[in-house]
């Protein structure tokens, strides 16, 4: 016994350090705060950082207000990552952590303040008198200005609409007015009302000048939800872009592809009224300026490196209006410089969204001025810290990933894993992708990613048996599980109808390289001619068949279609005779190809001195056929089986009486005499037997 004390005694010293080990994880470092009460809080809004996945983790944001200088130490936030400073500010809806730029370390300290906390200046946008200069990325088509207190011609007519000639290249009011109403919007500036670009004021002061075919109705549609509406970067975009491309690339495997929204999404009650009138008098988004909803309405609003219609180039983007909300003016937001935030503010001109020097969020500076840049990234889930506690002096790092190796278990026989482009030494945290290509008449039923540590990972497949999982931090080992095709039979009948028997108990579930067994029995009187099986690319399949009845062959990785075809069956009709016939007839046209259910009609003439003793007609399986007499000519009917069939008629030779000569030359005494004879014989016995009856009837 007491040589099991010192094993029992370490393992109970060591549970206090399991027990009570910190966590590692970056997201957990949010989560602890919240559940504490600490720096941090659980955000219940509208939030969606992904634009495939519902959301499958709490949101975690900092909430730290009015902090003193003496104690900024302790906000645990700081994280040094890819040799650039970075703080958290909130945790993904799939588990991240989302960070905003905050300078570079020195001496493994984030100190920087102003703007040293950014990464230089750029403009938002290309201009601000236009909806086209409103976004992250801007329309290929900026040929519609929106401009403003630029006043009308006091001799101005007024249309409530207009036409467009194309030859003419010119626009003509309709229904005009000599002056502006709540109706009339359009004008050329000029007392003809005719003008190759046309103005549309709203507002009295604001007006959209149209070129070419523009329409007005299509205003908003042409700035904000065309295909082409996210075209050009915007110049802050560009900056953001070629500092990544610098200086992150290298670990863009640790980061995860969000949701950086840049909501340009119309105010329900406050937008465009092509129809004119006061009920619209602008056309206004983002104009709550207190927002704190992490949504993103509009598709072509989630700017992200896998969506089509709002790709970004590298996973970076920026803050937007409602995260700085949730920051509730602290000294993540506060920087004591002014910096842009993902968000415009739109009405007559494009204002952006900023964070003004001394931490208040703003709404006032069009998207053209110079101000602040501070990129924003987010890790991905269960990325780890090796060292610090999230302070400015001792911020956390980022661990280094672990490198394991990929291993396949893997039936050759019956599939091949593919496109791995390496499986030794492969980093954690890289999205692994692979393909399966089954053998012929095989698909992978599913698949089994294990750590080494007997876990299952994660994850996705897609089309064409293409996967992809996140590496974890120890070796895996995938294995694919095949099974065969099961396909199905399909029967095209041609012809007539038929009883067709295929003995398989599934006729749906049949396996590829399965042995198929089946038997065609047509109904009476019907024979198959032909019987074809192909699979779905009408190539025909070999069968075997004994006896043209059961069949049997090998199923292919496709369904297969059995036709067969069919026809009445036509037999023979052979006459085994003596050679006492004179004439044998049989009435139908071919005596040799009798339709099944047809009646036969047939004559027989025996020759001189014969008579028709007996008929037999037998089918091939030697039945009797019933057949009938139908004229006292010797002719005969019978109705024709599904075989061939055999009349065979018996004669008798009639008996002859000897005649004497005498009889037969009545000239000669002796002749006379011996007729004198046989007509007294003839004549006795006529009278007794007349003479019986008579007595017969006396009595």
């Amino acid at each position: 016994m007491k040589k099991f004390m010192l094993p029992i005694l370490l393992f109970l010293m060591f549970i206090p350090f399991v027990v009570n080990a910190e966590s590692k994880y970056l997201y957990d470092v949010l989560k602890n705060e919240a559940e504490s009460g600490g720096l941090a809080k659980e955000y219940t809004g509208e939030h969606h950082d992904s634009f495939t996945q519902e959301p499958s983790h709490k949101i975690y944001h900092w909430y730290a207000n009015n902090y003193t200088e003496g104690n900024l130490v302790l906000q645990k936030n700081n994280v040094i990552f890819g040799g650039f400073c970075w703080q958290i500010f909130r945790t993904t809806d799939t588990g991240g952590v989302k960070m905003i730029y905050n300078g570079i370390p020195s001496d493994g300290q984030c100190n920087s303040t102003g703007v040293h906390q950014q990464i230089g200046k750029s403009k938002f946008g290309y201009g601000y008198d236009s909806l086209a200069y409103s976004g992250y990325m801007t329309p290929k088509s900026n040929n519609i200005k929106y401009r403003k207190n630029e006043r009308y011609s006091s001799e101005s007519l007024f249309g409530n609409n207009v036409t467009y000639d194309k030859n003419r290249g010119e626009y003509t009011l309709i229904n005009t007015s000599n002056k502006y109403d709540n109706y009339h919007h359009y004008t050329c500036n000029n007392s003809t009302g005719r003008c190759n670009s046309v103005r549309y004021y709203y507002f009295d002061l604001y007006y959209v000048e149209l070129y070419g075919e523009s329409n007005i109705e299509e205003l908003i549609s042409n700035m904000l939800n065309t295909d082409e509406v996210n075209y050009n970067n915007s110049p802050i975009k560009s900056m953001i872009d070629t500092w990544y491309e610098t200086n992150m690339t290298n670990n863009v495997t640790k980061q995860e592809d969000i949701i950086f929204c840049n909501d340009r999404s119309i105010q329900e009650y406050n937008g465009w009224n092509p129809n004119g009138g006061d009920k619209y008098k602008n056309i206004v988004f983002n104009n709550n300026i207190n927002t704190t909803s992490l949504k993103c309405k509009n598709e072509t609003d989630q700017f992200s490196t896998y969506n089509t219609k709002a790709k970004l180039k590298y996973p970076v983007g920026m803050m937007t209006i409602g995260e700085a909300n949730l920051l509730n003016n602290n000294t993540i937001r506060y920087t004591g410089q002014e910096y842009w935030i993902l968000s415009n503010f739109f009405t007559g001109w494009v204002y952006g969204h900023s964070v003004s020097s001394n931490g208040v969020i703003e709404q006032k500076d069009t998207v053209d001025s110079q101000k602040g840049v501070r990129p924003v990234i987010s890790l991905k889930k269960n990325i780890k810290y090796s060292s610090g506690s999230g302070s400015k002096t001792n911020p956390y790092i980022v661990a280094d990933l672990n490198k394991s190796n990929i291993l396949i278990n893997n039936d050759t026989d019956k599939g091949i894993v593919e496109n791995l482009n390496n499986t030794s030494n492969v980093e954690e945290l890289l999205n692994v992708t692979f393909k399966i290509r089954p053998s012929k008449g095989y698909i992978v039923k599913s698949i089994q990613i294990i750590d080494s540590n007997r876990n299952e990972v994660e994850y996705e497949s897609r089309n064409d048996n293409e996967y992809s999982f996140i590496m974890p931090d120890s070796d895996v080992t995938i294995t694919p599980i095949y099974e065969k095709i099961k396909s199905s039979i399909n029967i095209e009948i041609i012809n007539e109808t038929e009883d067709l028997n295929v003995e398989i108990n599934d006729m749906t579930q049949v396996e590829y390289e399965e042995k198929v067994k089946f038997s065609v029995t047509p109904i009476k009187g019907y024979k198959v001619t032909n019987l074809k099986i192909v699979d779905e690319d009408n190539n025909e399949i070999e069968y075997e068949t004994p006896d043209n009845k059961n069949y049997t062959f090998t199923m292919p990785e496709s369904n297969v279609t059995i036709i067969p075809s069919y026809e009445r069956v036509k037999n023979a009709v052979e006459v085994e005779d003596n050679k006492n016939t004179k004439e044998f007839i049989i009435e139908v046209n071919d005596s040799k190809a009798v339709v099944y259910e047809d009646t036969v009609k047939f004559t027989i003439t025996p020759e001189d001195g014969y008579t028709i003793d007996k008929i037999i007609i037998k089918d091939s399986n030697d039945n009797e056929i019933t057949f009938k007499k139908i004229s006292n000519k010797n002719e005969y009917s019978f109705v024709m089986p599904d075989s061939d069939v055999v009349i065979t008629p018996t004669y008798r030779k009639l008996e002859s009486i000897n005649v004497p000569d005498t009889l037969k030359n009545p000239n000669t005494g002796t002749g006379i005499s011996i007729i004198i004879i046989f007509m007294l014989i003839i004549s006795s016995i006529t009278y007794i037997i007349f003479k019986k009856k008579k007595y017969y009837i006396m009595k």
